[in-house]
């Protein structure tokens, strides 16, 4: 079978290469969550791959175990770990939300706290 090719221009490439970068790793993502934590009570199920997604059951079979190794196991909890850490679900694009209260409170020269109401409407305005 002839492997497909795609001629990108230069100033694209990096663009698509992220965008199929996050489409993959929403795709496996989805993949085990719907596949494999949420039948880790009934194992049996494991051995089949999911229909209507085109995957043999050799890759199934090593993505399923790639997938309940404890290596793994160990960096999705050091990851949802992290991500409770969070205390803005959002960003402001490259600013964020800490550089843009900083500006605001400079711009208020006021000494207490930017909450996010005053942020959002900052933002908006």
């Amino acid at each position: 079978m002839r492997a497909l090719t795609y001629n990108v221009d230069i100033k694209w490439k990096k663009g698509c290469l992220r965008l199929a970068n996050s489409k993959w790793r929403q795709y496996t993502t989805h993949l085990t969550q719907t596949f494999i934590l949420s039948k880790l009570d009934k194992l049996e199920e494991l051995n089949e791959p999911p229909t209507g997604y085109g995957i043999t059951r050799d890759d199934w079979s090593s993505f399923v175990i790639s997938h309940m190794s404890e290596d793994f196991i160990k960096l999705s909890d050091q990851q949802k770990e992290r991500k409770k850490q969070h205390i803005y679900p959002h960003r402001l694009s490259r600013k964020g939300y800490a550089c843009f209260a900083k500006e605001i409170a400079t711009e208020l020269c006021d000494d207490d706290d930017i909450n996010r109401a005053i942020m959002s409407k900052k933002r908006t305005s």
